[in-house]
């Protein structure tokens, strides 16, 4: 290996593997352990004490990518994570930034039609992401798809995204609107978060998250730092995108009754599949118009899969 120019460092490396080789043929019973030892006993290569190569001399790195690069690593240390993590990591992301201080930061990531920058907030723990678009930029109306460019903008809003080391992070921007030809000056659809919401989508996931976990929505809240009323609107959205979402598998054993919530004589009517332990209706009131608003927009086929109802004979439902 020596005439072949191998440097030493390779060529004990290269050793150390043909010791694992014998020291599993010895187990094997394929050798005998004395070539085991033997080859143990082998000392390794030292520098300068035979015509083995030399590995090349580590050269300084240039101090323009030094400076390139200082950011990222004081990023880290001040934010816990890298620029790129921080900014909805994304493939082929192209960094332009500068850095004044200690306690601000501004990164200009490209983000798809977004520019984003970012602002870390040492005193507040906040982190402030900014977005903005190209003036050139095109988007889709939300409703026919058709692309247009961008006509003017909505007020700017802040939305919630999930800390960043115990950060508060919080999305600001002004949504871009289009004007369609067919439904006339509309606010687009940013990847970040649905309409009229103020958490950012995995902000919201997490937020089922922790609600789903806890016993009570007050619970939650209190971990979550939010509102009841914004954890109602979190919840109302999912079973909207859920009911969306879900097949119409007929029914064959149905479960009806009746459960109590807050104060008072108030009741809802539920209505749930037995058999797949899934929700299939839900109504205000226990009376016989709130049962019946189930059966009202299913189809022959699907009432003609039902095979059985548990109920407890309450008499509105009979």
């Amino acid at each position: 290996m020596a005439r072949q120019g191998r440097t030493w460092q390779v060529i004990n490396k290269a050793t150390g593997y043909i010791r694992q080789m014998f020291k599993w043929a010895v187990a094997e019973e394929l050798v005998k352990p004395d070539q085991l030892v033997a080859l143990t006993a082998l000392a390794p290569l030292r520098y300068g004490a035979v015509n083995a190569a030399e590995s090349p001399a580590r050269e300084a790195v240039a101090k323009d990518f030094v400076e390139a690069t200082r950011i990222n690593g004081s990023f880290r240390q001040f934010c816990g994570c890298w620029p790129d993590e921080l900014c909805f990591s994304h493939r082929g992301i192209r960094w332009e930034a500068t850095t004044s201080s200690i306690s601000r930061y501004w990164v200009y990531p490209r983000l798809g039609k977004w520019w984003v920058d970012v602002r870390l907030e040492v005193k507040g723990q906040a982190v402030h992401i900014s977005l903005d678009h190209d003036s050139e930029s095109r988007f889709n109306c939300p409703k026919c798809e058709r692309e247009y460019g961008c006509y003017d903008h909505a007020p700017g809003r802040t939305w919630r995204h999930l800390n960043t080391c115990q950060f508060q992070t919080l999305v600001h921007s002004s949504v871009p609107r289009v004007r369609c030809e067919e439904h006339g000056v509309i606010q687009v659809k940013v990847p970040w978060a649905e309409p009229h919401g103020c958490f950012t989508i995995l902000m919201e996931r997490f937020v089922i998250d922790v609600l789903l976990a806890c016993q009570t929505v007050k619970g939650a809240c209190q971990l979550l730092n939010i509102s009841w009323d914004q954890a109602w609107h979190v919840m109302d959205r999912a079973v909207k995108r859920g009911t969306l979402r879900k097949e119409a598998i007929p029914s064959r054993i149905l479960g009806v009754d009746e459960k109590a919530f807050r104060k008072g004589h108030r009741y809802l009517t539920i209505v749930n599949d037995i058999e797949r332990g899934t929700v299939e209706f839900i109504s205000e009131n226990r009376k016989k118009a709130s049962l019946a608003e189930f059966y009202k927009p299913r189809t022959p086929e699907q009432l003609r899969a039902i095979e059985a109802i548990a109920m407890d004979m309450w008499e509105p439902y009979v």
